[in-house]
């Protein structure tokens, strides 16, 4: 086992443990809060000083290089600080799902940023996503329950856009890795043989900015951060745009080589 997938395992083990804690006995805030930022920092700790191995792992589906290291720092770092300026007034029920999905948002964005192969990048988005879908509603009420059903069904749609560039890259290339992929793009474009490699490449990328809440594709974004609890409001505001930019950045740089080296 590669030593870079320790920071994920204690994240996906806090998102567990605070999930499980909070259905066995019932926690104080703090408690909760010393839990699950607990496994963060020991995270944080594990990724910064344990050494590992660069390059590509689990049949390439994963992808640990410099980039995706300092990738995983800022994203680890805005996690334990949503985490810190959390208060209990704003959170009021349901502590331990709210911490527990905060976790995994953070997990999903950390997969994000190492995915070097599309199926596998579209697992970490959906984790992501889910999370947000229910947090929209966290607060149980008529305007945060439809904003939840608005932000599945438009994420929905933008998963199965992101679902058919997926098919529309493999069905011309052949070939699912991430950095393959931007590379056969960049042919594509220099030959002038625009078609489904360079259709399946926008679609992927469109739905990568709807994550981002970026025009043309943001139209979802004012009713979702109006209902929302303010701390659902700052998570969407940091983690999934920075782990959404880092994979845009990833897509768009890979295909000349200055993104991706150790």
């Amino acid at each position: 086992m590669n030593e870079a997938i320790f920071p994920d395992l204690f994240i996906a083990l806090g998102f567990l443990s605070v999930l499980a804690t909070g259905f066995i006995s019932k926690r104080t805030f703090n408690q909760l809060k010393l839990i699950s930022s607990s496994f963060v920092i020991l995270s944080i700790l594990t990724h910064l000083f344990l050494p590992y191995s660069a390059g590509a792992v689990y049949s390439n589906h994963l992808l640990f290089d410099a980039y995706s290291h300092s990738a995983r720092s800022l994203i680890l770092c805005a996690g334990l600080f949503l985490i810190f300026i959390t208060r209990e007034n704003q959170i009021r029920n349901h502590q331990h799902e709210y911490f527990a999905f905060l976790l995994a948002i953070v997990s999903g964005a950390m997969v994000m940023v190492v995915s070097n192969h599309a199926i596998t990048l579209m697992i970490a988005i959906e984790v992501t996503a889910i999370a947000s879908y229910v947090l929209t509603g966290y607060l149980f009420q008529i305007r945060g329950t439809e904003a939840a059903v608005k932000y599945f069904i438009y994420g929905g749609i933008a998963t199965a856009v992101l679902a058919f560039g997926i098919s529309l890259m493999y069905g011309a290339t052949g070939n699912l890795i991430i950095q393959d992929m931007a590379i056969d793009v960049q042919g594509a474009i220099e030959n002038r043989e625009t078609g489904f490699v360079t259709m399946g490449f926008l679609m992927i990328t469109a739905a990568i900015l709807f994550k981002l809440a970026a025009a043309p594709v943001h139209l979802w974004a004012p009713d979702i951060y109006q209902a929302a609890p303010t701390p659902v409001i700052a998570i969407f505001s940091t983690l999934p745009k920075i782990a959404s930019a880092l994979v845009l950045i990833k897509l768009l740089l890979s295909g000349d080589g200055r993104v991706g080296e150790p």
